[in-house]
């Protein structure tokens, strides 16, 4: 993944990333400081790690959102 957000940068101006794997927290470093790129991170509430965390309180990271946060939607009957 980390390559791919590197490889990829050209194609993308905002980084969605589905996962709470703090050893993600330099690529984000990266990406943002280099090349301006936004991330936001879309993960498990208590399964993120703490780096993750670290890099929001930075501004590395725009925002964290948890997937119990919209589990009432997907359990919407239209």
């Amino acid at each position: 993944m980390a390559v791919d957000l590197i490889k990829e940068r050209d194609n993308y101006d905002i980084a969605v990333v589905f996962s709470g794997d703090g050893d993600l927290a330099y690529i984000f470093d990266y990406i943002h400081s280099e090349f301006n790129r936004e991330v936001y991170i879309f993960s498990a509430r208590n399964h993120i790690g703490k780096e993750l965390v670290d890099c929001k309180k930075r501004g590395v990271v725009k925002d964290i959102l948890f997937a119990q946060d919209f589990e009432y939607r997907l359990n919407l009957r239209c």
